[in-house]
């Protein structure tokens, strides 16, 4: 700081003027010109703080679309390890669908893109809870879930979570987002455990002697 002069190689300056250039309170840049052929006028300044300001905001705004994708690049990568069905319908169309829900549903993404939910429905009564994909389904709210059974493409099928929601809850026509959790297990287990339930009841009902079950003090079943 105490040294004069030039560096070695620098170009000798006759006029210089600099600019700080501000975002808001906040001075982000300073700009300098010199070796103007006349003095620096108000005119040069206002054009040239002009000229930065456009600059700084051309910058900030690549900065921006960065982080942008930077952030898209993300999201992406976690819905498609998450081991859950997502997907985006719009127009009554898949229009994106992560990995999990090819695994869910045995389609490719190749084979579901463009299509109507309805190839994951049989061709019956079932095939109406496909509306639940329609702008109106979802009612004011905009979210939905309910239990649904999806035909795979090997023709077996699968018991499904499915819960949906509006991207823009006032405006339908932007397409909904819905996410599918495969509870065919947890069905089954149910069923099995209400089949063993009846067959113990059924079995207690047949029994040749009086049968009390009590729980706190009060009788809970009697033959």
């Amino acid at each position: 700081p105490l040294k004069k002069g030039y560096p070695e190689g620098h170009a000798s300056l006759q006029r210089y003027l600099t600019v700080p250039v501000y975002i808001g309170a906040r001075i982000v840049a300073v700009v300098g010109v010199a070796n103007k052929e006349t003095d620096y006028s108000q005119t040069d300044i206002l054009q040239l703080t002009l000229l930065m300001d456009s600059v700084w905001k051309g910058v900030n705004r690549l900065d921006m679309e960065k982080a942008l994708r930077e952030s898209e690049t993300t999201l992406k990568a976690v819905l498609q390890t998450t081991p859950i069905g997502i997907g985006l319908v719009t127009d009554g169309m898949f229009r994106w669908i992560n990995d999990s829900l090819s695994v869910i549903t045995g389609f490719s993404t190749d084979e579901l893109l463009g299509k109507s939910p309805c190839v994951l429905y049989r061709a019956d009564q079932e095939i109406n809870q496909a509306d639940i994909f329609t702008p109106m389904a979802t009612g004011v709210t905009g979210r939905q879930t309910m239990e649904t059974r999806w035909k795979r493409k090997d023709g077996s099928f699968v018991d499904i979570l499915l819960s949906s929601s509006h991207i823009s809850p006032g405006d339908p026509s932007k397409g909904m987002v819905f996410s599918a959790i495969d509870i065919t297990e947890r069905k089954l287990f149910q069923r099995d455990l209400e089949e063993s339930e009846e067959r113990m009841r059924l079995l207690l009902e047949a029994a040749p002697m009086g049968i009390r079950i009590a729980t706190q003090g009060k009788y809970s079943y009697v033959n």
